[in-house]
């Protein structure tokens, strides 16, 4: 089914690429982990006041996505992989 005038969600042409820049974006993760705190030092609610309070109208880039993860989840996150983590 199409939805004319709306970008599609998923471009199987790019679905290599997107996923070697998700993969990548986890090796980093992995790489880094043991030099971040094991626990988030955000207040709570952070990560809710630095979203938008609505969906997008059109489907985003990946590339903004993972900034959002990288710039907003991951400084949030608890650390389960971290060394010190106990």
């Amino acid at each position: 089914m199409t939805n004319p005038g709306r970008t599609p969600a998923i471009n199987a042409d790019a679905l290599p690429e997107q996923t070697q820049q998700i993969a990548a974006l986890l090796k980093a993760y992995h790489e880094q982990v043991a030099s971040q705190p094991v626990a988030s030092q955000l207040e709570p609610g952070a990560v809710f006041g630095a979203l938008p309070t609505s969906a997008p109208e059109q489907p985003e880039s990946l590339e903004a996505v993972l900034e959002d993860v990288e710039s907003i989840v991951m400084p949030a996150l608890m650390h389960w992989q971290h060394p010190m983590f106990f």
